[in-house]
């Protein structure tokens, strides 16, 4: 009996299993706590459910468990490898579907927003709240431009990353969003960094050597980084509320 393991983790699927070895396969078993993808090729194999830990704990045992499962009722699909590989130009096309689909739901909340408090400004005649700075139909108005303005580019460059590079590639691409937010590039540099950080994680994950370190160094990156971004939040806001006190202190004594 030979036992094959597809890997579905923060480096995309790894050891992906052929066709031969699909429709070979007596049974499967899922050790994930999240969705599985591309789940549609282990259609009509019976399939067992478990933890992610359950296989290190009693791996005998499950494989005897999935033995046992009853066939799946009705025809086995029968899966067939993947044509040839894309073309540039497809590929390119569907990366940046891929990042468009993402933004999209962006896009409809933040004009939902923005057109919400447009028409509450009109029907109670709150005219006069729309343009008040910190008033909270401005605060609202605020919302939806931002999900537009500040939000729709990163989700773009991150998801345009990810459709090349899978997961390692969301971080630098969503990084290559809020660049392109501050230098004011907009959707084409979003694109642009999007593409760049896809193809550049893509290889780093083909050309790096295998060790496991070396595999996990984007990860421990972007991790990394997040967690000095979220410390250094709060350090900025209280020194920028610090040296507003200070200039408050020495106006009052000038």
């Amino acid at each position: 009996m030979n036992v094959y393991v597809e890997k579905q983790g923060a480096n995309g699927i790894e050891g992906r299993l052929t066709a031969q070895q699909l429709n070979a396969a007596k049974a499967c078993i899922f050790a994930a706590e999240v969705a599985i993808k591309e789940s549609e090729r282990f259609a009509g194999i019976p399939a067992l459910s478990v933890p992610v830990a359950e296989p290190i704990r009693h791996a005998e045992a499950l494989i005897q468990q999935a033995l046992a499962l009853e066939p799946v009722q009705g025809d086995r699909a029968v899966y067939q490898e993947t044509a040839a590989p894309k073309s540039l130009k497809t590929e390119l096309k569907q990366a940046l579907l891929s990042g468009i689909s993402f933004a999209v739901p962006l896009i409809v909340a933040g004009g939902t927003v923005l057109a919400v408090s447009v028409l509450l400004a009109q029907m109670l005649g709150l005219q006069h709240l729309f343009d008040q700075e910190n008033s909270w139909l401005w605060m609202y108005r605020k919302l939806g431009g931002g999900m537009l303005g500040i939000l729709m580019v990163p989700v773009l460059a991150a998801y345009t990353a990810y459709s090349l590079a899978d997961k390692p590639a969301l971080a630098p691409g969503f990084a290559a969003g809020l660049a392109a937010n501050m230098i004011g590039s907009g959707f084409l540099g979003a694109i642009a960094g999007g593409l760049i950080a896809g193809y550049l994680m893509r290889w780093v994950k083909n050309h790096l050597p295998p060790e496991q370190q070396i595999q996990r160094l984007p990860d421990l990156l972007s991790v990394s980084g997040h967690r000095h971004l979220r410390r250094g939040q709060p350090d900025a806001v209280c020194g920028g509320r610090a040296r507003c006190v200070d200039q408050q202190r020495a106006d009052r004594l000038a």
